[in-house]
């Protein structure tokens, strides 16, 4: 059976130093993880869905 996984809002404002709306060190040391589940998800074949909402 497929999955499926959402990735919200990981972008240069939330992540970036120079974001306007910087998470900082916390939203960029989940980085790595978040390559590790993409790369599973391209391996398994399963499906990843980017939620990007830029209303600002």
């Amino acid at each position: 059976m497929k999955k499926a996984y959402l990735l919200i809002d990981y972008v240069y404002d939330f992540i970036d130093d120079k974001g306007v709306l910087s998470l900082g060190k916390k939203g960029q040391a989940i980085k790595s993880n978040i390559v590790k589940v993409i790369n599973k998800i391209r391996l398994d074949k399963d499906y990843l869905y980017l939620c990007i909402l830029k209303t600002h």
